[in-house]
């Protein structure tokens, strides 16, 4: 499959296009992918346009600043968005959109991701809890990975949870193999 991140591009967010083609080129050889965080759905787009499988994308839609969280008309509106970004996934049901609430009707359904990309709570609480349950909850061999790997919390919980993890050239992203 060739990979083309020109929807992708067009989205919001912080993503480096780079990452992008990093994050489709890992889509491309995975069938399902769960992505924590997703925003106005930048690193979404790349996901669900390369996979031959589907998309879980779990975002509260309440903002990237944790200082301030959107309003409630604010986050309808990222969230109608995000929608708009990737209504041709959904459409064609590449792409399913979970609230972070609704992750409990998720759990036990049997189905393990062989991908997960985190990039949604960036508190140590936060992406040590995120790094905790997807990796218990991935498939043999699967790709754990996240981005912002520069930021100090990040750090520090990668430094405590994954000692092997391994930083993307160029980018921020981190990633392990689920053994």
């Amino acid at each position: 499959m060739k990979i083309d991140i020109s929807g992708s591009i067009k989205i919001r967010g912080w993503m480096s296009e780079y990452e992008l083609q990093w994050l489709a080129e890992q889509a491309s050889t995975h069938k399902f992918i769960v992505e924590i965080g997703s925003y106005a759905g930048r690193s979404t787009w790349a996901l669900a346009k390369h996979t031959s499988g589907k998309v879980v994308a779990i975002d509260d839609f309440l903002g990237a600043d944790t200082d301030r969280p959107l309003s409630k008309e604010e986050s309808n509106n990222l969230t109608l968005e995000f929608r708009k970004n990737l209504q041709e996934f959904i459409d064609k049901k590449k792409l399913f959109i979970l609230h972070p609430d609704d992750l409990k009707t998720a759990k036990g359904q049997g189905t393990k991701p062989d991908m997960v990309f985190i990039d949604g709570d960036h508190s140590y609480e936060g992406v040590s809890a995120d790094i905790k349950y997807w990796g218990a909850n991935l498939q043999p061999g699967g790709l754990l990975c996240g981005h912002d790997s520069g930021h100090p919390p990040i750090q520090q919980a990668l430094k405590d949870l994954i000692p092997d993890v391994k930083y993307q050239e160029r980018t921020a992203i981190w990633y392990t193999i689920k053994d």
